[in-house]
């Protein structure tokens, strides 16, 4: 746990090797469940960091931001203590936005950049509200911090590939353990990022390291054709890999499939820098 002059930053520190993963996680339930997978996947041949972002898990800040320059920040002040100097960095939907700011304010840092169905420039609010109201709410909000078993079940069921519904007392559960913790500042979030979406789509892109794009073919929560706008218009030289079956996150839903992809991202980074 990391006490900083803006809060409180907490982090899973885990595996063991030479090169360092950094894993951000999705606007969803435990940070550390969203890449437990990957944990065990990878733990034997990297270090892995995991941190939990500012409103999640038992990090906070007493300071009132809300901005993802403000969590950039504080994933830079997580880094910095723990004398991260290169890491490859790997974000998952909300998680993808903050690392592309990451590797465009350190690019140097940056050994490689992987994104997962990422929150980005191309996403609108528009888009995002006329989700929610098709599964009757008034925008998207009520889905991506929901207040009662119903607004679970929708998430899952927009957010998977079989929109598979849960029985009733398991999404109570979901929403009891998993969304009760700091409801309001996660609300704030969304807010923030659906109120500033024409800043964020002014973006600049300019990290030219190492990038591999990972979608999943039937994510409606942040749909393909975003991810293939922002590689075709922004990270050019990136490589795009779409996983077939999966919904928002390949990670647990098609893990096999992701970690294939990913380890092959992986060698080619490191082969390349051994060549060099």
């Amino acid at each position: 746990m990391l006490n900083t002059e803006d809060g409180f930053i907490h982090a899973y520190v885990a595996g063991q090797g030479r090169d360092t993963l950094v894993l951000l996680h999705g606007f969803g339930p435990l940070p550390a469940l969203q890449w437990k997978y990957v944990l065990k996947e990878f733990g034997d041949e990297f270090t892995l960091i995991i941190p939990e972002m500012i409103y999640f898990g038992k990090s906070s800040s007493h300071c009132g931001e809300f901005s993802p320059d403000f969590e950039r920040d504080q994933m830079f002040k997580l880094l910095d203590n723990l004398g991260v100097k290169k890491y490859h960095l790997t974000g998952l939907s909300y998680g993808g936005l903050i690392a592309s700011m990451m590797a465009e304010a350190r690019p140097d840092q940056v050994l490689s950049l992987h994104l997962i169905d990422a929150l980005n420039k191309y996403y609108t609010a528009q888009y995002a509200d006329s989700l929610g109201k098709a599964y009757g709410y008034d925008g998207i909000l009520d889905m991506i911090v929901p207040a009662d078993a119903e607004a679970v079940r929708a998430l899952m069921e927009v957010s998977t590939h079989k929109q598979s519904k849960l029985p009733k007392g398991i999404s109570r559960d979901i929403l009891i353990q998993f969304y009760d913790e700091m409801r309001w500042e996660k609300r704030e979030v969304i807010k923030y990022l659906l109120d500033h979406d024409t800043e964020i789509a002014k973006m600049q892109i300019n990290y030219s390291g190492p990038t591999y794009i990972y979608w999943g073919e039937s994510d409606h929560l942040i749909p393909i054709e975003t991810g293939q706008r922002l590689f075709r218009e922004d990270y050019k030289k990136a490589v795009f890999v779409k996983i077939p079956k999966s919904g928002h996150v390949p990670p647990l839903e098609k893990k096999k499939i992701f970690h294939a992809a990913f380890r092959d991202a992986l060698n080619e980074v490191t082969s390349k820098a051994v060549v060099n």
